[in-house]
């Protein structure tokens, strides 16, 4: 191989590489994003679920106190 062949050939390897590496910096970018918007959901589902387990023992002194003397 003459030296033009090896330098087109490492050029070549290093655009593959960039080009790589850039695709990788978008999928983790496009994860991250989606990571964020899950984190937010799951955080107002929290928040909804412990609104209503803290309901929870009202509906219940309820039911066992009051509705079996009706």
């Amino acid at each position: 191989m003459n030296l033009g062949k090896v330098r087109k050939i490492v050029l070549l390897f290093l655009i593959g590489l960039f080009i790589y590496f850039s695709y990788v910096l978008v999928l983790a970018n496009a994860i991250a994003q989606k990571n964020k918007s899950l984190r937010a959901t799951v955080t107002t589902l929290s928040k909804k679920l412990d609104k209503a387990s803290a309901v929870q023992p009202v509906k219940t002194l309820l039911s066992d106190n009051i509705l079996p003397t009706f």
